[in-house]
């Protein structure tokens, strides 16, 4: 991506939200860590990930029964003791508000019981799943 690219990743970006959608930057590449220099990619799909990921609000129409559409599902998978980050529970909450699907899990089999239900005809978009708590930032300590 060249510098060229930027100014117009920023303007969709902000014409997607006037949509009432959203569109968020998604850097892709490799990088090097460690003293081994181990190389690590980042970015959703990389490589080859488009500059901007999100979802597109689309209302369901007379028309489109039937049809398979394709909805936004955001999944923020957690070991046993670790809660759910604030950040994180704010980009679930927007996926959710928006009309994705957004699943916060411990289990493999909580996951796959939500797309059953999906599969069966419930409708499980629109909310946040899932029973990990969300993790409160500490307060400061006052200085000694």
């Amino acid at each position: 991506m060249g510098y060229a690219e930027t100014p117009l990743m920023q303007k969709l970006s902000l014409l997607w939200s006037q949509f009432g959608g959203r569109a968020w930057r998604n850097n892709c590449g490799v990088g090097r860590v460690g003293p081994n220099d181990t190389h690590i990619k980042f970015g959703v799909a990389s490589p080859g990930g488009s500059d901007l990921i999100g979802y597109t609000r689309i209302v369901v129409t007379p028309s489109m029964i039937g049809d398979t559409i394709a909805v936004f599902t955001a999944i923020e998978a957690k070991g046993p003791r670790t809660p759910l980050q604030e950040n994180q529970a704010a980009f679930l909450n927007a996926v959710a508000r928006a009309g994705g699907i957004a699943i916060v899990t411990k289990e493999l089999d909580y996951a796959r019981r939500l797309y059953e239900r999906a599969q069966d005809g419930e409708e499980i978009w629109g909310r946040v799943h899932g029973d990990v708590p969300v993790a409160r930032r500490q307060k400061p300590k006052p200085p000694h």
